[in-house]
């Protein structure tokens, strides 16, 4: 019981979160339709985790646990990979962008600011 009010109470945080940052634009409406949705689904399987029994007899997993940790890697794996592209990405572009900023303003590249 302790580990569901744990849980419940986390759920609660991040659906605060979420609300904090769509008010601030930082993310869409989907996207915050999306993460409530997601943490709805949460709160459900923390005070209803009978509801799991079925996916877990036919993976053979034994304690409910032990599957939403093994779904939790799985999400925060393709998470560290989305953003290592998407850094990479931006890397690129910025390094494209300072790239063309210093041949179209030569003058004000580092290297001549060095000689000076």
């Amino acid at each position: 019981m302790g580990i569901q009010i744990i849980s419940i109470m986390f759920a609660i945080f991040m659906m605060y979160l979420v609300r904090l940052h769509f008010i601030r634009n930082n993310i869409g409406r989907k996207e915050y339709f999306f993460w409530n949705t997601a943490w709805i689904v949460f709160i459900i399987f923390a005070l209803l985790p009978h509801l799991l029994t079925p996916v877990l007899t036919k993976l053979s997993v034994v304690r409910a646990l032990d599957f939403l940790m093994i779904v939790a890697f799985m999400i925060l794996t393709y998470i560290m990979f989305s953003d290592h592209i998407a850094i990479r990405d931006l890397y690129r572009k910025t390094e494209k962008l300072v790239s063309e900023q210093s041949q179209k303003n030569p003058s004000h590249s580092l290297v001549k600011r060095k000689k000076r």
